[in-house]
């Protein structure tokens, strides 16, 4: 006769396995979504299905994910997540459903579902601002962005981040402005991914003058700054500051990537600086980005214009 411990041990062993079971289907549905494999994707979940395990936010999230459902599919697997309380229940679903809509150019199925929903997350704010942004609808993401302030929920960097993606020109200033007003109200102007999308915002709106000036005054600069300002410099022709910028960039212990070399060997160019080129690449080699596509491209063009083809 088996001991009440013995049924015990055996129940929490099938329970173990079951979840095993389960979050190896999940893993593999989402592994194969992100990789673009829908049918095989599509196939596991159906396996899943057959033994007898129900969708789980982290299924329906993982399907989600993949770019090749077309807008019908999507409205499926949304159906899937209602029927079985998931939309509602977890945040991270209703962000994989706006994300899934908006990659397919569908704003106001992307509206439609966030509206929907009963309960709005954080999250789901921030993914329907950032989408909005994204859409080039400032507008609408500062409304949102407003109602989330409402809320009295503790801010993150992303609806600031947001919004700023969607403030595109000169029209859009004044937006600009009050989320930096914002920014600096909140203690965000030390992080350096909202620092980022308004040195961005500035360059987009106000020109090359205001952008240097923020990024001046800012606390914190990472890679993506410099290159910010030093495209900036390049699309105003103002290719020896694009070389300054550079060396201060190395002064303060800022690596460089493949986008600054290309601008500043691109900005050599302009120069017909041939010894700047040189000690640029001698810089590139040093960084193991001469095979490089868009670094290579930029050398190409570099000896090429400034008369040294043997090199």
């Amino acid at each position: 006769m088996l001991s009440l411990t013995t049924l015990h041990c055996r129940h929490v062993k099938c329970s173990i396995k079951c979840l095993i079971e389960m979050s190896s289907f999940n893993t593999i549905i989402s592994a194969y979504s992100r990789c673009g494999y829908a049918e095989e994707a599509c196939s596991m979940f159906l396996d899943m299905r057959n033994c007898g395990f129900r969708p789980t936010p982290i299924t329906v999230s993982g399907l989600l994910s993949c770019d090749f459902w077309n807008t019908c599919e999507g409205i499926q697997l949304q159906a899937l997540a209602v029927k079985n309380g998931l939309l509602f229940a977890d945040a991270f679903v209703g962000s994989a459903l706006l994300g899934f809509y908006s990659r397919h150019g569908c704003l106001s199925e992307s509206v439609c579902a966030f509206e929907d929903m009963p309960r709005k997350s954080i999250v789901t704010f921030n993914s329907m601002i950032s989408i909005f942004g994204q859409h080039g609808f400032a507008e609408y993401s500062m409304v949102l962005f407003r109602e989330l302030v409402r809320t009295e929920v503790p801010l993150s960097e992303y609806p600031f981040v947001g919004v700023l993606s969607g403030v595109l020109s000169e029209r859009d200033l004044e937006i600009g402005e009050q989320i930096h007003g914002l920014v600096i109200k909140n203690g965000f102007d030390y992080n350096v991914l909202v620092v980022n999308s308004l040195i961005n915002m500035y360059v987009k709106c106000s020109g090359i003058h205001t952008a240097i000036k923020m990024f001046e005054e800012v606390p914190t600069r990472d890679v993506v700054s410099f290159n910010t300002i030093i495209g900036a410099l390049m699309k105003s022709e103002k290719l020896e500051r694009v070389v300054e910028l550079f060396l201060r960039m190395s002064m303060d212990g800022v690596l460089s990537n493949q986008t600054t070399f290309a601008h500043v060997i691109d900005s050599c160019v302009g120069l017909q600086n041939l010894m700047c080129g040189k000690s640029i690449h001698a810089n590139i080699i040093k960084n193991a980005l001469e095979c490089n596509v868009v670094v290579g491209s930029a050398l190409v063009d570099f000896y090429a214009k400034c008369d040294n083809r043997e090199d």
